[in-house]
């Protein structure tokens, strides 16, 4: 599980960049993001001049985390979503939000992304 929240959220270049800072979590689908396993608190830079989100932070193992992700779309700094194979993080108005993939690497295991307040 750590390579997959380590591979799934790796973040953009410095420029014209807003930071979000994202704390979140893996926890047991059926629990209501109630009984959770692994945590993880990563900052997203997104450089809408370069149209990119690079991931910045630690993984569960303590290891440095500093990558663009891929598939990625921005509109602008306060309107850009990235997929990946767990789901799909989503920024509207600078609001976050994480949609679960049912059929996705975390969701085959009964598992799923939760973002902590």
């Amino acid at each position: 599980m750590k390579a997959i929240i380590f591979a799934l959220f790796l973040m953009p270049s410095i420029g014209l960049a807003k930071d979000y800072q994202v704390k979140m979590s893996i926890c047991d689908t059926q629990s209501n993001c109630k009984k959770c396993h692994e945590s993880v608190e990563l900052t997203y830079r997104v450089d809408s001049k370069k149209k990119t989100v690079t991931a910045i932070g630690k993984d569960t193992t303590g290891n440095n985390i500093n990558e663009v992700l891929d598939k990625c779309s921005v509109q602008d700094s306060s309107n850009w979503s990235c997929d990946s194979a767990s789901g799909k993080i989503e920024v509207t108005k600078e609001q976050v939000s994480f949609l679960n993939r049912k059929d996705g690497s975390l969701g085959n295991l009964g598992k799923q992304i939760c973002l902590v307040k």
